[in-house]
């Protein structure tokens, strides 16, 4: 008697970690936790430079154009959603968002998981750039951290202005991203526009996730710059590839 009672107590236990363990990947979407860091490439470090004055630039245009006008710009890239095929598959569905795009046509998500080296613990934030890199000829992206608002933001223009969506890394809690409910701890997610035709700036994201099969989070999303901003900065990377 006594060790059928231990058997049922261990399986309970067994069944009840299960349930806390698919809940806990059920809650975060695809990015991985672990911390490491992006290694740039050598083409990646010869065209840094230049990108980034080129975006000073951008940014000065920007500003000018600003004041003579009085109000910004509106600018849309026509990245078509893919619904992510696993609670965490946001780094394949995302790749293939920004791919389909810059290609005109795309792969499975499971073979840009494969690529990007995808497990149940999510994607590794810090390969993304490197997988988008090596599979189209369009762009080279690059990979930022901790960027003030004013940089980020002329980051995400430059990008959108270019036709290269921007990918991000976030941590979301319904403060940011009002289509979420609870906090969704990392999420691989890219840009695809901007309006800031009045004070309220907003950025328009392409998101692969449908939290809670609810249709209000899946595919193309505005939401307020600088709480997209600072859901990128709640992100331990606080990372942009662009």
């Amino acid at each position: 008697m006594k060790f059928g009672k231990i058997l049922k107590s261990t399986t309970f236990t067994l069944i009840f970690t299960g349930l806390l363990a698919s809940s806990a990947l059920a809650a975060g979407t695809g990015d991985n936790p672990t911390p490491t860091k992006d290694i740039p490439s050598l083409k990646q470090q010869q065209v840094l430079p230049k990108k980034l004055k080129d975006l000073q630039i951008h940014k000065d245009k920007a500003e000018s154009k600003f004041q003579i006008m009085a109000i910004g710009d509106l600018k849309t890239v026509g990245v078509t959603p893919f619904k992510q095929e696993t609670t965490y598959w946001c780094g394949p569905a995302t790749s293939k968002q920004v791919l389909n795009y810059l290609n005109g046509s795309s792969e499975s998500q499971s073979y840009y998981a494969q690529k990007l080296g995808t497990t149940k613990d999510g994607t590794d934030f810090t390969v993304v750039d490197d997988v988008l890199n090596n599979l189209q000829s369009n762009y080279t992206y690059s990979y930022s951290t901790s960027l003030p608002i004013e940089s980020w933001k002329y980051a995400i223009m430059y990008s959108s202005d270019n036709y290269h969506p921007a990918v991000l890394d976030l941590k979301i809690t319904g403060n940011e991203l009002e289509n979420y409910t609870g906090t969704v701890s990392g999420h691989i997610i890219n840009v695809s526009g901007y309006d800031f035709r009045t004070n309220d700036a907003k950025v328009r994201l392409t998101d692969p996730y449908d939290q809670g099969n609810r249709g209000k989070t899946h595919g193309n999303k505005w939401y307020t710059l600088e709480k997209v901003w600072q859901a990128n900065q709640n992100h331990f990377r606080q990372a942009i590839i662009w």
